[in-house]
């Protein structure tokens, strides 16, 4: 398109490049908008990695923090990740530890919980209990037989030994979730089912002895998988 000075323009083409302008500059803003949003959630998230403190947040816009910094992760595989969160379920307690719970579990599924060439969806639903919140982590992929899954939460067991797996991406997630957020959790699986975790947690958790003590065997199973 050749550039013709406005001075030489009559009235309705100036308005039109005008408008033209006008639409430019506003998609250049809302774009430096949107990049000042990511920095900001990628520097809040940082924190909470390497910060033991507990925090008051919002639950919704926290699990969209923990998306956006697990984005280029995502974009190198077929898989979707989606999060049903309603607005305003507030919780106080540690954000480092629900970031690194939410990594491990996508991080296992993305390695071991689809076969070659498929295309899956990883779902984060979160409910509110109340006094406590559930959350829910579910995969489509291919489940696990139960000669895996009752191997749960045992420090070092992996199906993929000798591919560099440790086997401890699922019992760091039980014991985080356990005891630095004071909650449970269980595995529901099958083989060619897909996956759910379901993780229950008190809202308001900021150090005192957790309410609900269990034992490894009551809370569930999980495990990586082949």
């Amino acid at each position: 398109m050749t550039y013709v000075p406005p001075a030489t323009r009559g009235a309705g083409e100036l308005a039109r490049w005008r408008a033209t302008v006008d639409e430019a500059c506003r998609l250049v803003l809302s774009s430096l908008e949107r990049m000042r949003g990511l920095i900001d959630s990628f520097k809040q998230v940082a924190v909470d990695q390497t910060s033991e403190r507990a925090r008051r947040f919002d639950l919704r816009s926290y699990l969209e923090e923990v998306h956006d910094t697990l984005r280029p992760i995502l974009k190198r595989s077929p898989h979707r990740l989606q999060i049903e969160c309603s607005p305003g379920l507030e919780l106080d307690t540690y954000p480092g530890a629900l970031f690194h719970i939410l990594t491990n579990l996508v991080n296992n599924s993305l390695i071991h919980g689809f076969g070659p060439d498929s295309r899956g969806n990883l779902r984060i639903e979160a409910r509110d209990l109340g006094g406590n919140v559930e959350l829910r982590y579910s995969d489509d992929g291919i489940g696990m037989p139960a000669s895996v899954a009752e191997q749960v939460f045992e420090p070092f067991f992996t199906t993929r030994r000798g591919n560099g797996s440790s086997g401890l991406g699922l019992s760091i997630v039980y014991n985080l979730v356990t005891r630095k957020l004071g909650g449970r959790i269980r595995l529901e699986t099958q083989p060619g089912a897909g996956t759910v975790f379901v993780i229950e947690f008190p809202r308001q958790w900021a150090g005192r002895e957790p309410p609900l003590r269990e034992s490894q065997a009551d809370l569930g199973a999980a495990a990586e998988r082949d």
